[in-house]
């Protein structure tokens, strides 16, 4: 490791020990006066979950100076959940949704089914990243960055257009929590594949991204979708159904996996590396 990687590893070990302690300390130290066992079950879980999705990652499809070095797994598993820590903040400061106040302490089930879709959604685009060859930790960060900007954008303007984090957080609609959940998810998915490859340039990563310009069309059929949901809640003021929404997350994760393997063309390999592993 260079002096930059060991400092970085430093820093991201003990942010990742701070993001932990403090999970579990709010998950089960706070008084909760709406107490949900299924969301302490469920957040409770959710660090392990991350784990096996970065862990995974970076032993199978990571780089060649990656998958076989322990010293390495554990700096990129540290810098990820630094990056959830980071990006767990930013989801509080753009989308409003607490895990702390609307979770834990007042028992929200639509926030939580949004909140764990944004936080598998920016995983995936973090271990997306991580695909393939590079030299480096800051390819990480460049390709991993430009798509949890993209992300972000993508469900602030839906946000905008339908009000649904309102929806989530003030009115509790469980049903619209299941579906913008599912969206965050679904698009974390395809923006993972947008975000992996071998390293290039810096201009070439950002090309790369229109690759996935199926995310465009795919947004604005969940919008058209959310709008629908918007007017049909304001007009009857009754929760939208939850049965009904679980079918169309479903629905978004299998159309965004579908879309990555059989409509997306193939990661493109650059030939330095398999030069390097001669």
């Amino acid at each position: 490791m260079s002096e930059i990687e060991t400092l970085l590893f430093l820093l991201c070990g003990v942010l990742t020990t701070i993001f932990i302690v403090n999970w579990y300390r709010y998950l089960f130290g706070i008084f909760k006066p709406k107490r949900k066992l299924i969301n302490d079950y469920i957040l409770g879980l959710l660090p392990f979950v991350l784990f096996i999705i970065i862990y995974y990652t970076l032993r199978n499809l990571a780089s060649f100076d990656v998958v076989n070095d322990t010293l390495f797994i554990i700096f990129y598993i540290f810098f990820g959940f630094t990056w959830i820590y980071l990006f767990n903040k930013l989801i509080f400061l753009f989308y409003d949704i607490s895990w702390i106040d609307d979770i834990i302490t007042n028992g929200n089930y639509a926030a939580l089914s949004a909140y764990v879709g944004a936080l598998l959604g920016i995983t995936l685009i973090y271990a997306g990243a991580n695909i393939g060859d590079g030299p480096g930790f800051w390819c990480v960060m460049v390709a991993g960055g430009i798509g949890a900007i993209l992300w972000f954008i993508l469900a602030l303007l839906i946000n905008k257009f339908t009000g649904i984090i309102e929806r989530i957080v003030i009115s509790r609609d469980l049903g619209s929590g299941i579906r913008f959940g599912g969206f965050l998810l679904s698009t974390g998915i395809i923006l993972a594949r947008g975000s992996g490859g071998d390293w290039f340039n810096f201009w070439q990563t950002i090309i790369d991204f229109s690759d996935i310009w199926i995310i465009i069309p795919f947004a604005v059929l969940y919008l058209l979708i959310e709008l629908y949901y918007k007017n049909k809640y304001e007009k009857e003021n009754i929760p939208t159904n939850v049965t009904t929404s679980c079918l169309w997350l479903i629905f978004f994760i299998i159309l965004s996996i579908y879309l990555i393997l059989y409509v997306v063309p193939p990661f493109k390999e650059n030939p330095i590396y398999l030069l390097l592993l001669l």
